[in-house]
């Protein structure tokens, strides 16, 4: 009946099997004061300075270090960053629960005692490349060099 007709399921094969749209994160974030250690990235689908955020770490380069987060499905996030200076792989809290390395967020939302709500710094993907610039904010101004 469908002589030679195999081609049509073979093209709703493929169709059926073409992975969601996904987009590339690129990412610059500002305000690095040196190139040491590395910046430390977590894309949140939900409350910001909570584990579980898929991560990502970089070299952190001044003044200003670049990445991208690739193939990431459409949806609501926020990104967060922290510069991991002495490379101990967390952020670093001085008296008061003040932090000693500096920090971002998306949209460059600011955080009040604690991080910023997830919608201040929140954008949407869809599946065109997003990008994102964002400034370190350190508290007491910017750090000096750390000693090795």
């Amino acid at each position: 009946m469908w002589r030679n007709g195999g081609w049509l399921g073979a093209v709703c094969a493929m169709f059926m099997a073409a992975p969601a749209a996904a987009a590339d994160i690129h990412v610059t974030v500002y305000n690095v004061p040196f190139s040491v250690g590395e910046i430390r990235a977590g894309l949140c689908q939900g409350e910001l300075g909570k584990e579980g955020c898929a991560g990502t770490n970089v070299p952190a380069v001044s003044p200003a270090t670049e990445f991208v987060i690739p193939n990431v499905a459409p949806g609501r996030y926020a990104l967060q960053v922290h510069h991991d200076h002495n490379g101990n792989g967390h952020m670093d809290f001085g008296f008061l629960h003040i932090p000693r390395e500096g920090y971002g967020f998306s949209r460059d939302a600011r955080p009040g005692f604690g991080p910023p709500d997830f919608e201040d710094a929140a954008f949407d993907v869809g599946d065109e490349d997003v990008f994102l610039e964002l400034s370190l904010q350190h508290m007491g101004g910017t750090p000096r060099e750390p000693v090795e």
